[in-house]
């Protein structure tokens, strides 16, 4: 039986089996829209551990390929996009 630490505050991504790693892509929020999130949250949901505000743009899944490729992928990807501002 496998087991998943959704997150400890040092490993949000191990489990016990870990061939079955997932990946999300998030982009943390900070400032001050950020500091309101994570406050609203304290608020609404006392009891839940603390996790930095942030957008999901790509819900956790399984990789195609290997963590490095997948890398390579977005350094490229946001690499353009920082020379089009």
């Amino acid at each position: 039986m496998t087991e998943a630490i959704i997150n400890d505050g040092t490993r949000y991504n191990f489990s016990l089996d870990m061939q079955n790693l997932r990946h999300a892509l998030v982009a943390y929020v900070k400032g001050p829209v950020g500091e309101f999130v994570e406050n609203l949250r304290r608020e609404l949901h006392p009891g839940l551990p603390l996790f930095a505000a942030h957008l999901t743009l790509l819900p956790p899944r399984p990789l195609r390929g290997t963590e490095s490729a997948a890398l390579q992928v977005l350094a490229e990807i946001c690499g353009r996009r920082s020379l089009l501002k």
